[in-house]
């Protein structure tokens, strides 16, 4: 059985690899776009939008932000969920400059 899956696995059509990038990628946008305005438990279920405003909140949306960087990295740069890029979202709740 687990022939037949890796069998059709290796039959399985797949997509040019910078395609495979561009969709993963822009639904990783999507994805933290929308997450940017909802709750996030460690943020104390603060949005990270709303989380920025304060010192403490902007303390603890970077930490968050770098945790989601580091979970990225660790698929690798051949992996397109490992090169996507976070710097937008950094820029977007006005820690640019608090990127290290």
């Amino acid at each position: 059985m687990a022939r037949d899956r890796l069998s059709a696995q290796d039959n399985a059509v797949r997509l040019p690899a910078d395609e495979e990038r561009r969709i993963v990628h822009q639904s990783l946008t999507d994805h933290y776009r929308q997450t940017l305005d909802e709750p996030i438990p460690a943020l104390g279920n603060q949005s990270p939008r709303m989380s920025a405003k304060t010192i403490k909140g902007r303390e603890k949306v970077i930490a968050w932000l770098k945790m989601l960087e580091n979970r990225s990295a660790h698929q690798g740069q051949d992996d397109p969920m490992g090169s996507y890029d976070f710097t937008w979202i950094w820029q977007e709740l006005g820690l640019g400059d608090q990127r290290r």
